[in-house]
């Protein structure tokens, strides 16, 4: 009979085959976290610019074409305040999803008209704006991650347009999100006269590619993302 040779210093033996391995503990919540945390892919931000009716990247102004397609991750929309004032930059946002209210203006400070700073129209101007921010993956080649950052109120009605069209719809209630197609329409500005742009948020008809699974019933959580500063 062979004797068995103790083990080195240090290394304990070898457990007997009959002792089951550890289970393996997965879920799509620590996939995420840990997917946010090693991932080194920024967040591009891009808006409507409502003079030129253009969809642009903010950082270096490169045009998104009309007709480009994006699954929408509505579930990660974020929505409050941004602050330019005094040459620097707020916010105050809460995810469509976080269990905590609403920000709400009057808790921001700032409320006195007359302490607020002058805007490009010569009159005074709110320092807090109303912010959504909307992620979307572009479909196709590249798939990289753009938050569509809405400021102004086309952009505002777009984006709540959109939300309101996946709210009671059955795909999106398994937690498959759609795919958008940008686009401009126009209308009739009463204030300014004549026609301007707006954007458009819309579904895609093809019915093949219109809803994807994505992360399925576990939506990514781009919340830290989206809450860094936006650099403009």
């Amino acid at each position: 009979m062979t004797a068995v040779p103790p083990a080195a210093p240090g290394w304990a033996s070898a457990p007997p085959a009959t002792v089951p391995a550890a289970p393996v503990v997965s879920s799509p919540e620590v996939l995420q976290q840990r997917a946010a945390a090693w991932g080194s892919t920024p967040l591009t931000l891009a808006d409507f610019h409502g003079n030129d009716g253009i969809f642009r990247l903010v950082q270096d102004g490169t045009q998104i074409p009309d007709g480009s397609r994006f699954i929408a991750a509505w579930t990660e929309t974020r929505k409050g305040f941004c602050n330019f004032s005094d040459d620097s930059y707020r916010q105050e946002m809460v995810g469509i999803g976080e269990d905590r209210a609403e920000v709400q203006r009057e808790d921001l400070g700032d409320t006195d008209p007359e302490q607020w700073p002058v805007g490009i129209d010569g009159q005074k101007r709110d320092p807090w704006q109303p912010q959504y921010v909307l992620p979307l993956q572009r479909f196709g080649e590249g798939m990289e991650l753009i938050g569509f950052v809405a400021r102004n109120g086309l952009s505002i009605a777009a984006v709540e347009g959109l939300i309101g069209r996946c709210r009671f719809h059955p795909r999106a209630r398994q937690g498959f999100f759609p795919l958008i197609q940008l686009g401009v329409g126009h209308y009739n500005n009463r204030r300014f006269g004549g026609v301007r742009p707006k954007p458009l948020l819309t579904i895609c008809r093809l019915a093949a590619a219109r809803w994807h699974p994505g992360s399925g019933r576990a939506p990514p959580k781009l919340s830290a993302e989206m809450s860094d500063e936006i650099p403009f």
